[in-house]
This record gives structure tokens, sequence and C-alpha cells, in this order.
């Protein structure tokens, strides 16, 4: 199969903003006036936002500035990577909506996240969920979470409802819970 590599720019009614997206996939299929472009066994690079998004299939929108990713995978330069079966990115906003079997490894904080939605503002650099949640630290902790909000640029997870289950098994709930993830 032949790779084919496809470069888009995309410009928004919303004063100057531009942005840049690199495809690269087995099929690339562009319809409805050129609306939509579909790509199969597809990469695209968006490198505003250091994002490399895979998937199986990838469809961008054109008019609303939007591509829905089918059994994704997802690389920030800094050592995140999230995995999800259904993704939307809203790319005037840098804002990802990440749905069913959603997992995140954040390497840089020795992290792991499962849940069935996760929200991720590539801008404010948060992640968030208000569905159930699992978090698993380096030592060994899990955290089962109703809601979190987790600002990696402040390092600081905000978790709502939490039951915590240390390496020894001893059990902690919390109404409200904060975790600063430089404290190892």
């Amino acid at each position: 199969f032949h790779k084919i590599f496809f470069l888009c720019f995309f410009l928004s009614n919303l004063g100057t903003y531009s942005s840049e997206i690199e495809f690269v996939a087995k099929e690339i299929q562009i319809i409805d006036n050129q609306n939509l472009t579909i790509a199969i066994d597809a990469q695209a690079i968006v490198p505003e936002n250091k994002l490399s998004l895979k998937g199986n299939k990838i469809e961008h929108y054109k008019d609303k500035s939007l591509l829905k990713i089918t059994k994704g995978d997802f690389t920030k330069n800094d050592n995140l990577f999230i995995k999800a079966d259904n993704t939307e990115y809203l790319i005037n906003n840098s804002f990802l909506d990440l749905k069913n079997n959603v997992e995140v490894k954040d390497l840089k904080n020795d992290l792991n996240i499962r849940s069935k939605q996760i929200y991720y503002d590539l801008k404010k650099e948060e992640i968030k969920s208000d569905k159930d949640s699992v978090i698993t630290d380096n030592s060994g902790n899990i955290y089962n979470i109703e809601e979190f909000i987790y600002n990696r640029n402040e390092n600081l997870i905000i978790l709502t409802n939490t039951k915590v289950t240390d390496k020894q098994n001893n059990i902690y709930f919390f109404e409200k819970a904060y975790l600063d993830t430089l404290k190892k």
C-alpha cells in the first residue's frame, strides 16, 4: 500500500487564526464540495498543538473546523499518550472530546487515567471528566473518582467523591481531594 501525504491549511473567520494539519493515510477521499475529507488508516499532525492523532478513520469537516477520529491514539510531545474509541477534535478551540474506553498515560507525571469520557483543553492543559474514572499513580495508589480536573501546568488534580486504595489495600474516602503530581 502506498502512503498518501496530504497537507491542509485551515483558516477561520475568528480573526487571524490559522492551523496547519498534515495527513498521512492509506486512502483519502475528498467529498461534499471539498468540505469533508475522509482518511483511512491515517495520521493527522497538528504542529501548533504538538499533537499527533492516529486512527482507523479520520474525518475532517472543514466548515465546522472539526476532526472525528475512530479508534484513535494521540501523542503530545511532552510524553502524554491517549487512546479512545471515538474522539472529536475542535480545531479552532484546541479541544478534544474523547469517548469510550479512554486511557491517558502521562509519562511526565507517571499517571494512568481510565474513563468513559474525558475532555482535554489543549490551551489550558486541562484534562477533566464528569464520568466515573480511575487514576493510578507510580506509588501503586488507585483513585476511583466520580469526577476530576487535572491541570497539567499546575501539576494538580482535583478529585471529587474519591475512594483511594493504597498498595497495602488500605481504603480511604474523600468528598474532595487534591493530588499534587510533583510529590511522589
